[in-house]
């Protein structure tokens, strides 16, 4: 499984309850403000972020933060956390971010319907993309970084990345398409959504050749809202992660269902799957750590290390590690059979976390909380830079809204 599209396609998911409350949020109108220095909690190499975020993204090399918020989107240095530009043209919240495979090109997704294609290197605006009629969830580069596919309440549809023209619409069959996954191979692609009239209790993942736009199946079982879906590393197996407390495996060719692992005792909030596929990690609201054979749907281990939700889950690269984010405003290091690292809980959160992604190569990790409105009016939802390979932290400078 590429851990890195995994980790992309939950970190978007699982803030539906946050974009919910950014809609009615106060907005702050003006860019440029005055920062000033702040002690860092213990472990910490940065504080960045203005604004209410929403998500956060590594670019594929590594070299980049991008966070989308209420007042656009920031882009960081990933080593340093020192700001390079902020990108502005949305008339509303920005909900989602994706990089492209090359790092070139950013698409940001908004509350007002629209997606912008940003040039990385000079912050330029490229192009607009204008389909969508509500805000788009997520959105995920083809492999070949030629094509995006974004998701928005009824639809999923595909762009040409260096027109910007329109190529397919997929799926207007749907409620919210939640999720979106491109095979390895970028032939394939799996959305998971809620099937119409939205009265029904059928949530289903639909598969599409994206060489030809065609619908090639209807995956069901699943009774409550996908929260993510993902290609294994060779494609042939598909994984899909429910409010009903499941996780299903899927053969791609045969388009058959392989076992279903019962990931909780109450509703799955994250997950994540080993870069080699053998090991899965799924998260619940009650903040309970479930590890599983990948293979034959074996529970391998049950943790108990957060107090509230498990906002997110995530694998290092080399699939020795993985990582938990919660509510609780903790993050665990644990390593893959499910032992916590000694010294290993970062805590510098005030708030609830939201998001948390790792970077490529495994070394830094970014997580991100709910806003907060602060006494002399701005608004601050800090990202909090961490060194998670040598766990031996820089003393970096530290920035909030003034």
């Amino acid at each position: 499984m590429q851990t890195q599209q995994l980790q992309e396609i939950i970190q978007t998911c699982f803030l539906s309850s946050v974009f919910l409350l950014t809609a009615i949020l106060f907005l702050p109108t003006v860019h440029a403000q005055d920062y000033t220095q702040l002690q860092l909690p213990e472990g910490a190499k940065a504080r960045i972020g203005k604004g209410d975020i929403n998500d956060i993204k590594f670019s594929p090399d590594g070299n980049l933060v991008a966070v989308a918020g209420s007042i656009g989107v920031w882009l960081y240095h990933a080593q340093t956390g020192a700001e390079i530009a902020l990108l502005t043209g949305h008339t509303q919240s920005v909900l989602s971010v994706a990089f492209s495979p090359d790092s070139k090109t950013l698409a940001s997704g908004s509350w007002d319907t629209t997606i912008r294609l940003w040039d990385v290197e000079t912050g330029q605006h490229k192009l607009s993309l204008t389909q969508h009629t509500h805000g788009i969830w997520s959105m995920a580069f083809s492999p070949d970084g030629k094509t995006l596919a974004s998701s928005s309440y009824g639809s999923v549809r595909l762009w040409d990345v260096e027109t910007g023209q329109h190529t397919a619409l997929l799926n207007a069959e749907t409620g919210r398409a939640k999720s979106i996954a491109f095979s390895p191979d970028g032939r394939i692609l799996a959305n998971g959504g809620q099937e119409l009239p939205l009265t029904s209790n059928n949530y289903i993942v639909q598969l599409w050749d994206v060489t030809t736009n065609q619908h090639l199946a209807t995956l069901e079982g699943h009774t409550s809202e996908i929260e993510a879906v993902a290609f294994s590393a060779d494609g042939e197996t598909l994984v899909s992660a429910s409010w009903d407390r499941t996780i299903r495996l899927w053969d791609v060719r045969t388009k058959s269902q392989l076992s279903t692992f019962i990931g909780s005792s109450d509703w799955l909030t994250a997950v994540a799957l080993s870069a080699d596929g053998g090991t899965l990690v799924s998260g619940s609201r009650r903040g309970e750590i479930r590890l599983w054979d990948a293979i034959t749907g074996q529970l391998i281990r049950t943790l108990s290390a957060h107090t509230q939700e498990v906002a997110d889950v995530a694998f290092s690269a080399d699939g020795t590690t993985f990582t938990s984010a919660s509510r609780d405003g903790a993050i665990q290091l644990w390593d893959a059979s499910g032992e916590q690292l000694q010294e290993a809980t970062l805590k510098g959160h005030t708030d609830g976390i939201t998001a948390m992604a790792l970077s490529p190569n495994g070394r830094i990790l970014a997580s991100g909380t709910y806003g907060r409105r602060l006494t002399n009016g701005s608004w601050e939802a800090p990202i909090l830079l961490w060194n998670v390979d040598t766990q031996r932290f820089g003393n970096s400078v530290a920035y909030k809204a003034g």
